[in-house]
């Protein structure tokens, strides 16, 4: 067992303390990601569905979100607003959403690898306790033998703070029956509990996003990382394969939406196949900036392709949810003739 560190009060944006409960309470989700029919809120795919908007919302450190701060805790309201915030600012929204969908929810927080020190949502549901990584949208049941998340110090609602006091710190070993007092340590017990009230409103206005900008910025930066490969492959001539972007293109809503398998894709390029090897691949990623879709692009090696008649490929789609959180696809790869 390894040390553990729990914490009843944390900063928020005016310096003040604030005990740390007081941030979780039901807030709805943009309302395209709630199911009309309250009977189908608890499913699988519709949670995923509000994980992967959590997720798509930029991850800043608060040293750069909140200039010469450390630690500070946001409410859900100025997160949306700000569009920054790490993994305590995730893992609240995320909670607070599950919370309005009538799921049990929790925060952990512990040591995950390879952020570190973070913040997990946990849901009790009735296939299983579930761990949700809210800066990623990944999640997976407890039962699952390999965790990100390594180590859990304390976990908390709006009602309470439970310290781990079992004699190990891995989620899959754990016993989460919060009641158990035997494996955690509550900060109020029995009628001590005062109920606080939360810091939280209780309804989020989202705004809609402009669909006519996210268009041109779709364009800008297509066009900016054709213009990056050419820049990175200065020495080579760099011919691009139009059809073939084209195929691509109407693949990544599809991607997006989850209706597309890898046997589809495969269906959809087999024309270009047939005369060519094709070498590609989607990547998805939330928009923060242009710099950082700019790197992960070079970070595939796309543009090192040194084959004299080799063809590429790159086209760009975004998806946008409210409040201009954006789902960026970059579908890229190469092309050469079969002889």
């Amino acid at each position: 067992m390894g040390s553990r560190s729990v914490r009843s009060l944390v900063t928020d944006v005016n310096g003040k303390s604030v005990f740390i409960t007081r941030y979780i309470g039901p807030q709805n989700p943009p309302h395209d990601l709630v199911p009309e029919d309250r009977n189908t809120r608890s499913n699988l795919v519709v949670l995923q569905k509000i994980a992967k908007f959590v997720s798509l919302i930029p991850y800043y450190q608060d040293s750069i979100a909140f200039a010469g701060s450390c630690d500070i805790w946001a409410t859900s309201e100025l997160f949306l607003k700000m569009l920054a915030g790490d993994e305590e600012e995730h893992a609240i929204l995320l909670c607070n959403y599950f919370l309005y969908m009538g799921i049990d929810s929790y925060i952990i927080k512990g040591i995950g690898v390879p952020e570190g020190e973070t913040c997990y949502v946990l849901t009790k549901q009735p296939e299983g306790t579930v761990l949700w990584n809210p800066s990623t949208g990944d999640y997976h049941p407890q039962s699952r033998p390999y965790h990100s998340l390594v180590n859990v110090h304390f976990c908390f609602n709006n009602e309470n703070i439970w310290a781990n006091i079992q004699p190990y710190d891995d989620p899959g070993r754990l016993d989460f029956n919060f009641s158990n007092t035997k494996s955690w340590k509550p900060f109020f017990a029995g009628r001590e509990n005062p109920r606080l009230s939360t810091v939280q409103v209780s309804r989020l206005d989202y705004i809609e996003t402009n669909q006519s900008a996210i268009q041109t910025l779709e364009s800008n930066l297509e066009k900016m990382l054709m213009d990056k490969i050419m820049e990175w492959r200065e020495r080579h001539v760099t011919r691009w394969n139009r059809h073939c972007r084209v195929v691509m293109r109407q693949l990544l809503p599809q991607l997006e939406i989850g209706s597309l398998s890898e046997e589809d894709q495969m269906s959809a390029m087999s024309e270009i196949m047939s005369s060519h090897n094709v070498t590609g691949f989607p990547i998805n990623m939330r928009y923060s900036d242009a710099n950082t879709i700019i790197e992960t692009v070079f970070s595939t090696n796309v543009h090192v392709a040194e084959d004299p008649t080799v063809e590429f490929a790159l086209t760009v789609y975004i998806h946008p949810y409210a409040n201009n959180v954006l789902s960026v696809w970059i579908y890229v790869g190469t092309l050469t003739k079969k002889y």
